[in-house]
């Protein structure tokens, strides 16, 4: 398993899914933290070296949720403009604004959304994203960790943002089809491309290729291929 240092202002949220309830105070809800973990292990995603350092998968779904959707205080008035305050939300818009070029706007604020999607009728397949939020300038964002494997990722990314979109869509005559841009986000621990000319990092978009012209930008999809980063961490 690979192990990835938290940053310093994580490092209680760790020690909340490590250490028992009562042993000490956190920022965040150790009771939420907790509860992740009824059908694994902590010691699964999380473990404590001799120098007391905390280390954590963020490939696993956990590691990932934990780490980029519950760590930081939630935003209130009197942290609001604290730039010094970690807020919850901030290590995934940091992130994900890393990985933006010209063709997808930075985020600006991370508000995050019930991951759980209902199809139209019982008969529907439901589905439950990673993460899920909108940036507050009608743009809504799925976010997905998939570390093992498997064939059908970008299939599930685009019936992910599909499902999104069929969601927005309001009963009545006044809905003029105005919905938020989905914007889906695959970060993967494998090559999901056949063709090896795509890059590490890609923007699928709706367009005339041969015109090189995007047409509508209602919908994209990135894709994040960790096997193909190959910069070191001294930066050769």
């Amino acid at each position: 398993m690979k192990k990835y240092i938290i940053d310093a202002d994580c490092l209680n949220l760790a020690s909340a899914a490590c250490e028992p309830r009562e042993s000490k105070s956190y920022i965040i809800n150790r009771d939420a933290v907790v509860n992740m973990f009824v059908q694994d292990e902590p010691s699964a995603y999380l473990k404590r070296q001799e120098d007391d350092a905390v280390f954590v998968d963020l490939l696993s779904d956990t590691g990932f949720k934990i780490v980029f959707g519950d760590s930081g205080e939630e935003e209130t008035e009197s942290n609001k403009l604290d730039s010094t305050v970690l807020k919850r939300g901030d290590l995934l818009k940091n992130m994900l604004n890393a990985f933006f070029d010209d063709r997808i706007q930075r985020i600006a604020k991370v508000q995050f959304r019930n991951p759980e999607v209902f199809g139209k009728s019982v008969h529907h397949r439901k589905a439950v994203y990673d993460l899920y939020f909108d940036d507050g300038s009608k743009r809504r964002f799925v976010v997905e960790m998939q570390k093992d494997e498997i064939s059908f990722m970008l299939n599930r990314i685009h019936n992910y943002t599909s499902l999104a979109h069929s969601n927005a869509m309001k009963k009545g005559k006044k809905f003029k089809h105005d919905q938020q841009a989905i914007i889906g986000v695959v970060i993967a621990n494998f090559v999901l491309h056949e063709n090896k000319k795509m890059p590490c990092i890609s923007v699928i978009e709706n367009g005339d290729m041969k015109a090189g012209i995007v047409a509508m930008d209602l919908t994209k999809i990135m894709t994040v291929e960790l096997p193909k980063f190959n910069k070191k961490i001294d930066g050769q």
